[in-house]
Parts: C-alpha cells; sequence; structure tokens
C-alpha cells in the first residue's frame, strides 16, 4: 500500500508541474491520429453503448412439430 501511495503522489507531482499541459497537448497533437471526422478523437476505453436490435417479424418464431 505505501508503495502504491508513493508511486501516485509522483505521478500526481509530474502531472501538477508546470508546463506539463503544454506538453501533453503537444504529444496528443502529434501522435492521436485517430479521429472521428474532424471533430474530436475515438475514445476506445469509454463504455460502449448498447443498442437494442429490433426482432425481424416482431413475435417469437415456433415450429409446428
Amino acid at each position: 500500500m505505501a508503495a502504491a501511495r508513493e508511486a501516485r503522489e509522483q505521478v500526481w507531482a509530474v502531472r501538477r508541474s508546470a508546463g506539463f499541459r503544454d506538453e501533453a497537448a503537444r504529444v496528443v497533437k502529434k501522435h492521436a491520429s485517430r479521429k472521428e471526422g474532424t471533430t474530436h478523437f475515438v475514445n476506445d476505453r469509454a463504455p460502449k453503448k448498447r443498442t437494442r436490435r429490433k426482432k425481424a417479424g416482431g413475435d417469437q418464431m415456433s415450429l409446428d412439430l
């Protein structure tokens, strides 16, 4: 637990440092080429929206045995 806490503190110290946002924006501009149209970047980590499929024919099919 202590090692994880120390690691988090070090990461956040870097993220809070001067110039981090500018450098991060530069990296994104250079390397994030997977764009959806021209408006925004694709977020592969976002949960997928589930859509319901419409039933073909409406009712459940049955077999006459």
